[in-house]
C-alpha cells in the first residue's frame, strides 16, 4: 500500500478519531437536532432509545467475545509475550496510547473479531453504537431535569457552555497539543472546565453567540440562501431554518461525535434545550 493510500485509510478508517465513523455521531446528532427537544415525550423517547443502544451493544460484545470465543480468538493473534491479563486489558478497555501496544501489528485489525471489542476510541461497531446510546440517554436525561424550573437555573453555566461546545471544544483541543500541564491531569482538567464555563457566560452576556458558532451559522446561511435561489424558490427561510437552529444542529451534531465525555454532553443537552425553550417562548 503507498504512502497516501496508507494516509487515507489511517484518517478515514484505522486511525484515532476516523472520519468516517465520526460521520455516524453527526448524521445522528444532526437529525436529533431535527427534533422538538422542548417535548417531554421526545426527550423520554431519547433516554429510552439510547439506554437500549447502549446496553444492546455491551450484550451483543459480551456475547461474541465471549460465548461465540472472540476473545480466545483475539488471544491467538496477540504479540508474543503478552500475558493473559495484558491480552483482555487491551481488547477490552483499548491499549494505552503512549505504549507500543497500539502500533503493533496485532492492534492493526488482522482479525475480523476485533470489530467486537468494546474498547473506548476504538470506533469498533460496538464502540460506536454504545456511546452514541450512551449519547442519546444523557440527552433525553437532562433534557427531562431541565424541565424543572430550579434545576435549570442551577445549570444555566452548563446550558450556555453547551451552546458554544465547538469553540470550547476547539480551544480545548489546542489547550491540550500544547502539552501544558500534562503532568497534572486532574488540575488541567479543573482549570479548563472553570476557563469553559467563565469564558462561555462572560461571552453570552456580551456578544451573544460563541464566535465558532456564528462563523458556521453565517456560512450555513449564506449557503443555504445560494440553494434556496438556484432552486427557484427565494431567499425565504422558514421557521426551522433560521440561524440559531442552524447553531442547534451544529452544537448537537459536534457534541454527539464527542459522545465519550459527560461534561460535555450534558453541555450539550443543556445548550439545546435553553436555545429551543427561549426560542418557543417568544
Amino acid at each position: 500500500m503507498s504512502r497516501t493510500k496508507r494516509l487515507a485509510v489511517t484518517l478515514l478508517i484505522t486511525g484515532v478519531y476516523p472520519a468516517l465513523a465520526g460521520m455516524a455521531y453527526l448524521c445522528a446528532g444532526l437529525a436529533i437536532g431535527r427534533l422538538n427537544l422542548a417535548s417531554a415525550r421526545v426527550a423520554a423517547g431519547l433516554c429510552a432509545g439510547g439506554l437500549a443502544l447502549a446496553i444492546g451493544a455491551w450484550v451483543t460484545s459480551w456475547v461474541l467475545l465471549y460465548p461465540m470465543g472472540g476473545l480466545q480468538q483475539l488471544a491467538y493473534t496477540a504479540p508474543g509475550g503478552m500475558d493473559w491479563a495484558k491480552t483482555q486489558q487491551v481488547i477490552l478497555r483499548g491499549p494505552d496510547y503512549a505504549s507500543s501496544w497500539w502500533d503493533s501489528p496485532w492492534w492493526g485489525y488482522t482479525s475480523w473479531w476485533r470489530l467486537a471489542s468494546p474498547a473506548p476510541y476504538s470506533s469498533t461497531p460496538v464502540d460506536l453504537v454504545h456511546t452514541l446510546g450512551a449519547a442519546m440517554a444523557l440527552l433525553g436525561a437532562v433534557l427531562l431535569l431541565t424541565r424543572i424550573i430550579l434545576v435549570a437555573r442551577v445549570l444555566r453555566p452548563v446550558a450556555v457552555a453547551g451552546s458554544m461546545t465547538l469553540t470550547l471544544y476547539s480551544a480545548h483541543v489546542l489547550f491540550v497539543a500544547t502539552g501544558l500541564l500534562e503532568d497534572h491531569p486532574s488540575l488541567s482538567y479543573l482549570l479548563q472546565v472553570a476557563a469553559a464555563f467563565v469564558f462561555a457566560v462572560v461571552w453570552r452576556r456580551t456578544r451573544g453567540q460563541g464566535p465558532l458558532e456564528a462563523l458556521v451559522a453565517k456560512a450555513a446561511g449564506r449557503a443555504r440562501r445560494a440553494v434556496a435561489s438556484a432552486g427557484g424558490s427565494g431567499d425565504r427561510p422558514g421557521p426551522a431554518d433560521r440561524d440559531h437552529h442552524d447553531v442547534v444542529r451544529v452544537n448537537l451534531a459536534h457534541r454527539m461525535a464527542g459522545g465519550t465525555c459527560g461534561l460535555d454532553l450534558k453541555g450539550t443537552a443543556l445548550g439545546s434545550t435553553k436555545l429551543h425553550s427561549s426560542t418557543s417562548g417568544r
